[in-house]
């Protein structure tokens, strides 16, 4: 699951609800299951702060090449 953050998306309690549910089946079962996705300037939530996330805010390339090599 990517979970894209922004400002927008962590007001949202339905957004994090989802990575929530996704972030602690990831711990039970042992593998990366969460894969944040840095869009705009934000708070990154404790709980994802030391997940490698891929950053969109300044190289979108850059942003899509981390991603892509994330999901291999």
């Amino acid at each position: 699951m990517a979970v894209v953050l922004s400002e927008n998306a962590l007001d949202s309690l339905w957004v994090e609800r989802e990575w929530q549910a996704k972030y602690w089946r990831e711990i039970v079962e042992k593998r990366v299951m969460v894969l944040p996705v840095l869009h705009r300037d934000c708070t990154i939530p404790t709980l994802l702060a030391t997940k490698r996330y891929a950053d969109f805010r300044s190289d979108y390339r850059l942003g899509l090449q981390h991603l892509l090599a994330a999901l291999k």
